[in-house]
């Protein structure tokens, strides 16, 4: 199993090759606007498989399908299986919350019907194969839902830019910031727990900021993003952060006298982490005994692969009234599944558990994606058997159908989670809670 105690050595090899892959972008424009984009295949030749009948409401399956295709054309539904039917355009932004002298650079990503013009570099120069536009005007003709997406230990806002620019074809703003002290820069484990309190927090300024633009005249964001609709999605350590901001009560204190009770021999399963948690400065969470940083404005959580479930206190999950989508990987050996089921076993009714077969841990987010990073053994890119694409696609899927179901409330996308659609993706197994 992999220990975090690795990461920043692992993340210094992504910030070498992110630089390496960074000299120019495909140039390709973006998603097709006719909402005609082919579906992915398997890798076999085989696709998909067909969308799902139902509306999402009614487990009767037997449904004709003639006019749910017709309401699947709607103008005014997106199919979550492709790629929405706007470009994705991108500006950089150093968030700044004043009470705790922090800044946070970052990313917002957002819809945009422009095709041509300069386009936006990530990470000290690395450039989407997408052609994400940077600075092109919004094509948005009122508010639109904001998510918030919060990057896994000692990574970066744009881990998962895969996702973050799907998203915004579908009409979403999106806004993702570094997260201070640990980032891909930050090679020890000093500041762990400082992380824990600091990173919900960090959403919420996200969310304070694209508010204030939204109310401030002349911004390009004026009156275009919708304060009833807003969600969180975050990856591994930001999967901890995607739950923590819904609300759940956190005990650390408790957590670390638990690692000491337990002693080197009990640090097994979600306890694995143990020793970096105990070397790390625990001050700033002395006073969290335990404590809530939940922002009551966020609707919809999707943690993927979240970590560090024992630091919430004792059936905290359970007064989550937020619907989750809780996503794993099959073969994730960083946060296993068996991990990511404890959130989901603690969690209400309402939460799902999503897992994606051959996945790894870093399936959810672009490491793999780099030719020059995906031979460095750690990252276990080999051990991924499901086609790096269809991984994404199926992944954007989800997420996009989760959030048009749950924070749009359109019912049409909850056929992304029945037995039809499952049926022809085998590479998913999804769960519900019966009680």
């Amino acid at each position: 199993m992999i220990s975090l105690r690795f990461h920043g050595i692992l993340l210094f090899f992504l910030l070498a090759a992110f630089l390496a892959a960074a000299c120019s972008s495909s140039g390709d424009s973006g998603p097709d606007t006719d909402g005609d984009t082919e579906r992915e295949t398997d890798g076999d030749g085989e696709t998909d498989g067909e969308l799902p009948d139902s509306d999402g409401d009614s487990d009767d399956e037997s449904a004709s399908g003639g006019d749910r295709d017709a309401e699947a054309d709607a103008p005014d539904f997106s199919p979550a299986d492709r790629p929405g039917p706007h470009h994705a355009a991108a500006i950089l932004h150093t968030f700044t919350d004043p009470e705790r002298d922090r800044e946070l650079p970052g990313i917002v990503w957002y819809p945009t019907d422009e095709t041509e013009g300069p386009t936006v570099n990530y990470l000290l120069g690395l450039v989407s194969d997408t052609g994400v536009l940077d600075g092109a005007a919004p094509a948005l003709a009122g508010p639109a839902p904001l998510v918030i997406f919060s990057h896994g230990h000692q990574a970066f806002d744009a881990q998962s830019y895969f996702l973050t620019e799907y998203l915004a074809t579908h009409g979403y703003i999106v806004a993702a910031c570094n997260h201070t002290d640990d980032t891909f820069t930050a090679l020890g484990n000093e500041k762990l727990i400082q992380s824990a309190m600091d990173r919900p927090v960090d959403v919420s300024i996200l969310i304070d900021t694209l508010l204030a633009w939204n109310a401030e005249e002349g911004h390009r964001f004026h009156g275009l993003v919708d304060p009833e609709r807003i969600a969180v999605i975050g990856h591994s350590y930001g999967g901890y952060t995607a739950v923590a901001s819904v609300g759940p009560s956190l005990d650390i204190p408790a957590f670390l006298d638990e690692c000491r009770e337990k002693g080197e021999d009990g640090w097994q399963g979600a306890y694995e982490f143990c020793d970096i948690f105990l070397d790390a400065d625990a001050t700033p969470a002395e006073n969290c005994r335990p404590c809530s940083l939940g922002d009551a404005r966020i609707k919809v959580s999707i943690p993927m692969s979240p970590a560090f479930e024992p630091l919430f206190s004792d059936n905290a999950l359970r007064n989550v009234t937020v619907p989750m989508l809780l996503m794993a990987g099959s073969i994730d050996e960083v946060i296993p599944p068996d991990q990511v089921r404890l959130y989901f076993e603690h969690a209400p009714h309402g939460t799902l558990y999503w897992e994606l077969s051959g996945a790894t841990h870093y399936t959810f987010s672009n490491v793999c994606d780099l030719e020059s990073l995906a031979s460095i053994e750690k990252f276990r890119c080999g051990e991924q058997t499901i086609g790096k694409q269809r991984a994404f696609d199926l992944i954007a899927t989800a997420c996009t159908a989760f959030l048009g179901w749950r924070l749009l409330e359109d019912a049409r996308y909850g056929r992304y989670f029945e037995e039809t659609y499952l049926a022809a993706t085998p590479e998913i197994a999804l769960e519900r809670h019966t009680k």
